[in-house]
């Protein structure tokens, strides 16, 4: 396996060029960077990347990787350790792009590695804020996104009927967990596709562990706010979760779902009023939906604590509220 550091002087800032690593070899080990004068990092279209871990040098300037819509997905897998930022500076991750579903990720962590401390961000939405859908960041096998901070969008663009209405997604599967990672989550800005909006999803056994989330309130008539989902046997664990009203007339609040056979774990749920009137409250939801529901069973609300917040005056609209269906 191959160890490249990324040159000072590289001829482009595509990560899958060899020239632009010293030795000439794209990275499959362990990727460094260090001082240079390209720090605009993109994927090629056509070529798929696997790299065990990224180390940011002591000294490395703030570098950000920017992952289009492209036919091969995932642009990037990182296999190993993941993330080591031993910089000074904080690094970005930018999945701007539209996708079709959780399966096919533009950036995937696997095995054990690690989305990095808490001077990592990443971003996953549309290519423009016009746009449509969003891109995915996925986390599988026993990744973690540590203490990583998240900020996830959809585009104000409809899909087409052929298409996806995935919005900006992070998704995690099998026993991948959030760790102490911060997310940050918007819904529709569209005034014709309330359906499409951020999403941070938990399938299988994956778990929130002791991540913070704030589901953003919608800011368009109709429109959703932010998401937090789980599917499967997929766990809160010790989540804290901020669902905030929608802040325009008739826009939903940010929400938390579970369904299949999910469960609220020791999760910790804040369902806020809307601050303005007619707008709708934040929600907790627990749903019997499948998939892979056993007969006679559904969703739990565990051990969680859950606090829903009225209206304080006549200028607000509803209050927030956990409701099980």
């Amino acid at each position: 396996m191959d160890d490249s550091t990324w040159k000072k002087q590289p001829a482009t800032g595509e990560w899958n060029t060899a020239t632009n690593w010293d030795p000439a070899e794209v990275p499959t080990n362990k990727a460094t960077f260090s001082t240079s004068s390209q720090t605009a990092i993109t994927f090629s279209p056509t070529e798929a990347a696997i790299v065990n871990d990224i180390e940011f040098a002591p000294g490395a300037p703030s570098y950000t990787f920017t992952f289009g819509t492209a036919p091969v997905t995932p642009a990037l897998t990182i296999a190993g350790d993941g993330m080591a930022n031993n910089s000074s500076t904080p690094q970005h991750f930018n999945v701007a792009s539209f996708a079709t579903g959780f399966e096919h990720p533009q950036l995937l962590f696997t095995n054990t590695a690690t989305a990095g401390g808490n001077d990592m961000y990443y971003t996953a939405g549309p290519e423009t804020p016009e746009g449509k859908g969003g891109g995915i960041i996925r986390f599988v096998d026993r990744s973690t996104a540590g203490s990583a901070s998240f900020t996830i969008r959809t585009g104000s663009g409809t899909p087409p009927s052929e298409g996806s209405t995935v919005g900006g997604e992070v998704s995690f599967g099998d026993t991948a967990s959030a760790e102490t990672a911060r997310f940050t989550i918007y819904g529709s800005t569209s005034l014709t596709d309330g359906d499409t909006f951020g999403n941070a999803v938990f399938h299988d056994a994956s778990t929130a562990d002791h991540a913070t989330f704030t589901n953003v309130g919608g800011t368009v008539s109709g429109g959703d706010g932010g998401n937090t989902q789980f599917y499967g046997t997929a766990t809160a664990a010790n989540g804290i979760f901020n669902n905030y009203g929608g802040t325009h007339s008739k826009a939903n609040g940010g929400d938390v779902a579970f369904d299949a056979t999910s469960n609220g774990g020791q999760g910790h749920f804040y369902n806020h009023a809307s601050k303005v009137a007619n707008g709708y409250g934040g929600v907790t939801s627990f749903n019997n939906n499948p998939p892979n529901m056993p007969d006679n069973q559904g969703t739990s609300a565990g051990h969680g604590n859950y606090h829903n917040y009225g209206a304080q005056d006549d200028a607000e609209g509803g209050g927030g509220h956990t409701y099980f269906t």
